[in-house]
């Protein structure tokens, strides 16, 4: 057993061609950049190197697999656009939102100056977020550059914590909890 901070970063760029009358698509340029990997082991560090080192050893592998996933998801989000329109498909993005878990955290204030009153301190802290369950989209484009959604009916709630405090002051603060309900 071990014990540690792991961290990992990486990116994934690639191009798509879609051609939406023929019904054809192709994903080229697919391109997994470098995996900096760190296990942060404390016990077997020797160990983690090594499987830090096999990682970085493993990313065509790794490049080619997350390839064909992305293909098969472009292959179904299409098919999904091309038999039901794209109404479908932004409706089943909406759908999939529900297996997420949304929050937003204020790790650092924000400072916005208020007239009047000066420059204070604001910061926010979500308590929960229930997203997007359904929605009614009466049209969706693209012309090649620009995507067009018109949707409506979006309901959602948040709760959330704010607190504000007048810089240099001890006396100028307020804090409270909010709610916002769109049905």
């Amino acid at each position: 057993a071990d014990q540690g901070m792991a961290s990992a970063d990486t990116s994934i760029s690639f191009n798509v061609s879609i051609d939406m009358a023929k019904g054809v698509h192709e994903l080229f340029a697919f391109k997994l950049s470098k995996i900096d990997l760190d296990l942060g082991a404390v016990h077997h560090a020797w160990l983690a190197r090594e499987l830090e080192k096999l990682t970085k050893f493993m990313r065509p592998l790794v490049s080619d697999i997350l390839e064909k996933t992305a293909t098969k998801a472009l292959d179904s989000s299409l098919a999904v656009i091309h038999e039901q329109g794209a109404c479908a498909f932004l409706q089943g993005s909406v759908n999939d939102l529900g297996l997420v878990d949304l929050q937003f955290t204020s790790y650092e204030p924000i400072e916005a100056h208020v007239p009047v009153l000066g420059n204070i301190n604001i910061s926010v802290n979500s308590t929960d977020i229930t997203p997007p369950t359904s929605m009614q989209c009466e049209h969706l484009s693209f012309n090649g550059t620009t995507l067009t959604a018109h949707v409506t009916d979006v309901p959602f709630h948040m709760g959330f914590l704010w607190a504000y405090q007048k810089l240099g002051s001890s006396f100028w603060h307020n804090s409270g909890a909010s709610q916002v309900k769109v049905v």
